[in-house]
C-alpha cells in the first residue's frame, strides 16, 4: 500500500465547492456499489471515485477516502505536470510522524483523526512527548 504513486488526473480550472460533503458521501457509496470500482485496487478506486463526482485530484475530499477506504496517508504530494501527479503515501504511523512541514496532512482535522484513530497508542504517545515539550518550554 505505502510508496509513490503517479496518477494523471484532469482538474477543473474553475472547481465547484458546492455541496462538498454530499459528493463525498456520493463518493463513498459509489466505492460500495459500482462493480468497475470495487474491481480496481482501494486507492485507484478511491480517486477515481472522487473524480466522478467533481473534485480535483487530491483535494481534501480525495485525500480523507484514501485516509478512509485504503488507509494511506499523504507524506507528499508533487505536481508534475498540469495533469499529473506525483503521490508518496504511507500508513497512519507514517503520517503521524511525519514532520510538521507536512501540510497536505497536518492541516487537514479529518486525516489527522482517521490516522488517530487507527494508531492511537502511537498518538497517546505523541500526545504525552508534546506535552513534555510545552512543558520544559513553560508553556503549560
Amino acid at each position: 500500500m505505502n510508496g509513490v504513486y503517479k496518477f494523471k488526473q484532469r482538474r477543473s480550472a474553475d472547481p465547484d465547492f458546492s455541496e462538498e460533503e454530499r459528493r463525498q458521501e456520493l463518493a463513498f457509496e459509489m466505492l460500495e456499489c459500482v462493480p468497475e470500482l470495487r474491481a480496481m485496487g482501494r486507492i485507484e478506486a478511491a480517486v477515481e471515485a472522487c473524480h466522478r463526482v467533481g473534485f480535483n485530484g487530491f483535494d481534501d475530499a480525495c485525500l480523507v477516502a484514501l485516509a478512509k477506504v485504503a488507509g494511506v496517508f499523504p507524506l507528499d504530494i508533487r505536481t508534475e505536470a498540469a495533469d499529473k501527479f506525483k503521490v508518496h503515501l504511507g500508513s497512519a504511523m507514517d503520517a503521524l510522524t511525519s514532520a510538521p512541514d507536512n501540510a497536505d496532512f497536518w492541516d487537514n482535522p479529518d486525516l489527522v483523526e482517521e490516522a488517530k484513530r487507527r494508531e492511537p497508542k502511537l498518538w497517546r504517545d505523541i500526545e504525552m512527548k508534546m506535552r513534555d515539550a510545552a512543558r520544559k518550554r513553560g508553556w503549560d
